[in-house]
């Protein structure tokens, strides 16, 4: 990793879905706030972002995580992308 590298490009670079899982498993406030990002990602509309900035620490890492987690099952790669810099997803079609 870069000094150049933000900290929303490192927590995606870093994303280990074992440690999201585990996570998951052991702590039902993340198990909540997570099942509600998941949820509103689901639901966002057509060109709608989700960004990052507003959130700090835990609920920064949780929302981050559950975009990464959303990205990579089903086919929701196809329909959304993160920003170039990582700070936001966005709904692409």
């Amino acid at each position: 990793m870069t000094d150049r590298m933000n900290e929303y490009e490192r927590l995606v670079r870093s994303y280990d879905e074992r440690e999201y899982d585990r996570e998951w498993c052991k702590d039902k406030e993340m198990r909540d706030y997570c099942s509600s990002v998941y949820h509103y990602l689901q639901r966002m509309k057509r060109g709608k972002v989700l960004r990052f900035g507003r959130y700090k620490d835990r609920q920064l890492r949780w929302v981050v995580l559950t975009c990464c987690f959303f990205l990579t099952h089903g086919d929701h790669w196809a329909y959304y992308t993160f920003s170039p810099d990582f700070s936001s997803i966005r709904k692409t079609d």
